[in-house]
């Protein structure tokens, strides 16, 4: 007897060891027996609720008729002195209430469940710990907000005792467990922190028994098959951020769990560049492919990853496509002949690029706005066909609920979903039916953090349920509408796309379809369409391995206007350098740095970039700007000013098409009276509108855009050195834009 008692002190020792029971010996004194009623008292006064129990053959057996009132009110002072403590084995709480609002958690342990817990242990708050009669384990935590509900991790072997449970605290029996009479010795925590961390270690464990190379790696720190700690940690990294785990739990896990021993060595020199470049590496290797370990076939198949389905000489016919100077020109061909695109080559541009950069790690948003019939839907939607349908969403109005539902999301427990969302592209028909979404998702659109959360209500059964998305990732977002938006917070985050907009383009629509209607066989081939999903397929395979060094960005700056709204727009013109980059990665210099390799960005891409957001950069849609300066040649404009009637006129002979008053003043009016180009007289009808002379509106003067996608020769690096850009004028800046 006295060996299995020593035996069980020895266990209880080592939980107490690795910190979760750290102050519980001093607390608390083993007793050979207990007086159960005193215990009771003790922990009546602090406003719990108590059970007696007694024992049935290994069974516990409450000792009153009825506990459940107590699970949401307070236990009379009657009711504590009417307990019979004369039969019972044990003293019980209610787990979940608190007349004073130290409200108590248990995990529940079994025996049989202790090894399996064991590993996770060390990543749960310190705490009091105490022994059971069946030699399992109860960790006490008070609650400290909103009591979280009871749950079992069935992974790491651990219940959740919350609210509605009963817990056992003291045993008549248990004398080798301490039994405790007072809650200063047990942590204070969070409750929603408490349940986020067991589940999150649920997760872990999950992941680590379909990972048994992880595993081993993980918890017995033997690296000897990779070329350092660094790489060997890398890995790991790579791996559960992959799989949708938080970076600050990633941290947890590398400094509390992990045995190769680099992370937290870093971690205690202060070294935090470390774990940043470690993140960094991690976010940019998963932005299209995930876990590294499920890259095998094996994997593939089981976990659903995507595989491609291209035959051998597809994939050929790709790798010579990604070697071909004409690339671009070939893609814009594709979309028109195979597609059914009429023209509109920078629409198709702006559309593709946007799209393509959702492979690397700063991925573009665009928004699309044109008159109803123009192909902005059409022309993007006809782009989306030449990528994989795994990349692409596409939601007609999107709410709160759209990414809660979508096949993209993966259930973390029965209210909260996460969804992956690197490397996808989200399209959204009707904008203007999704303003509430907008707001949910700024930080996303601004690249803010890597991850976050939002909650809805959704009525289940009669009642109201609090549902959470966790996003994780940046995707590329595109939104169509009708209207241009004005706003600079709506303006900041988005490229924009206007189509084209004259009677030659719909004249030349008309005559294509009835073309394609005479001899449909032969725009039924999609050859070309296969072979460039095919070379996209191949740059995501290259994009996660990829770098980008942009040495000639700087003399672009002088491009942009010296306003607030530039800060953004600058880096957007380098994210589509990169996304036109990673286009041409086969055919641009590179240079190795590290274990990363750099696409040398030349300036020709610059200058196809710059050209392509020019609206983007000025704010305004091109057929707003086209629309604005035909109406500034107007001899009234300036002096008696212009009527509904008037500006319809002018539309009638600057577009060919008629314009009911509605969209007149929707798409045109209202955007130009919000920038300042119309100062709007209003003090009797017809109201006229009269343009301030002095934000006069210039044409872009638009070159041949396929012509500045050709690969030229790739100049010499110069060496910057430490120089920093020299500040330029407003009155220089001026002058430099006139000539643009």
């Amino acid at each position: 007897m006295y060996s299995v008692i020593k035996m069980r002190k020895m266990r209880l020792q080592k939980a107490i060891n690795i910190g979760l029971n750290q102050d519980g010996d001093k607390a608390m004194k083993e007793s050979e027996t207990l007086d159960l009623s005193i215990i009771a008292k003790k922990l009546y006064t602090r406003g719990l609720n108590i059970v007696p129990f007694k024992f049935v053959k290994d069974r516990k057996k409450p000792l009153v008729k009825s506990w459940k009132a107590w699970q949401d009110r307070r236990q009379t002072r009657d009711e504590f002195e009417s307990l019979n403590w004369n039969e019972a084995d044990a003293v019980g709480i209610v787990c979940g209430f608190s007349a004073r609002s130290e409200p108590i958690v248990a995990l529940d342990i079994d025996y049989e469940n202790i090894e399996r817990a064991s590993s996770y242990l060390k990543m749960l708050p310190s705490t009091f710990i105490q022994e059971t009669r069946n030699h399992g384990q109860h960790l006490f935590y008070l609650i400290e907000d909103e009591v979280p509900r009871s749950k079992v991790f069935i992974a790491i072997g651990i219940e959740l005792n919350a609210k509605g449970k009963l817990v056992v605290v003291a045993d008549r029996e248990a004398t080798y467990s301490p039994p405790f009479c007072t809650l200063e010795n047990i942590s204070k925590v969070s409750g929603d922190k408490l349940t986020s961390l067991l589940t999150n270690l649920d997760s872990l464990a999950k992941l680590l028994k379909n990972h048994p190379k992880v595993k081993k790696l993980l918890f017995s720190g033997d690296w000897s098959k990779y070329r350092s700690r660094s790489e060997a940690e890398q890995f790991v990294v790579d791996v559960l951020l992959a799989h949708g785990f938080r970076e600050e739990f990633i941290d947890q896990v590398m400094v509390k769990l992990s045995q190769i021993g680099k992370w937290k060595d870093e971690k205690d020199a202060r070294n935090l560049s470390y774990h940043q470049h470690t993140f960094q590496k991690a976010r940019e290797f998963i932005t299209q492919y995930g876990c590294p370990e499920c890259m095998s076939k094996k994997h593939l198949k089981e976990e659903g990853h995507r595989h491609h389905d291209f035959t051998s000489e597809e994939l050929k016919e790709a790798e010579e496509l990604l070697e071909d100077p004409s690339i671009v020109e070939k893609i814009v061909r594709c979309v028109q002949e195979e597609h059914g695109v009429v023209g509109d080559e920078r629409a198709i541009l702006e559309s593709f690029f946007t799209m393509l950069s959702a492979l690397t790690y700063e991925p573009l948003n665009m928004h699309s706005s044109g008159r109803a019939g123009t192909g902005k839907s059409f022309i993007i939607l006809r782009c989306a066909r030449l990528f994989h349908d795994d990349m692409i969403f596409i939601k007609s109005g999107m709410t709160k609920k759209s990414l809660y539902y979508s096949r993209w999301a993966t259930e973390e427990n029965p209210d909260v979903k996460r969804v992956e969302l690197w490397g996808k592209v989200i399209i959204c028909l009707e904008a203007e039916n999704s303003r509430e979404f907008l707001k949910e998702i700024k930080p996303n659109l601004s690249h803010d953090t890597t991850e976050y959360s939002y909650d809805f209500v959704e009525e289940e059964r009669g009642r109201r349920v609090t549902k959470s998305v966790r996003i994780v990732g940046w995707p590329s977002w595109i939104f169509i509408s009708t209207r241009p938006w004005t706003t600079e917070e709506e303006k900041r985050r988005f490229n924009i796309m206007t189509p084209e907009a004259d009677a030659g383009k719909y004249r030349n629509v008309i005559l294509r379809k009835a073309r394609d209607k005479a001899e449909p066989w032969k725009s039924q081939s999609n050859k070309m369409t296969r072979i460039i999903k095919a070379a996209i397929y191949l740059l995501a395979q290259d994009s996660k391995s990829l770098g980008y060094a942009a040495p000639y960005a700087e003399k672009w700056t002088e491009k942009f206007p010296e306003k607030a709204e530039s800060m953004t727009r600058f880096d957007h013109f380098l994210m589509l350098s990169q996304s036109i980059a990673l286009l041409f990665s086969h055919q641009l210099k590179k240079e190795k740095h590290g274990n990363r390799e750099y696409i040398i960005i030349p300036e020709w891409i610059h200058e196809a970039a710059y050209e392509l957001m020019r609206p983007s950069i000025e704010g305004l849609e091109r057929d707003l700007v086209l629309f604005a300066r035909r109406v500034s040649e107007d001899t009234r404009a300036e002096t008696e000013g212009l009527t509904y009637q008037d500006l319809a006129s002018i539309y009638k002979q600057t577009f060919g098409e008629h314009i009911s008053r509605t969209t007149l003043r929707e798409r045109y009016v209202e955007p130009l009276l919000e920038i300042g180009f119309f100062d709007k007289d209003d003090s009797k009808k017809p109201y006229k509108f009269r343009v301030n002379a002095a934000l006069l509106i210039s044409e872009f003067e638009e070159k041949p855009i396929l012509s500045l996608f050709r690969p030229k020769t790739i100049e010499p690096l110069a060496d910057p050195g430490n120089k920093l850009p020299q500040p330029i004028s407003a009155k220089s800046k001026l002058e430099q834009l006139q000539k643009h």
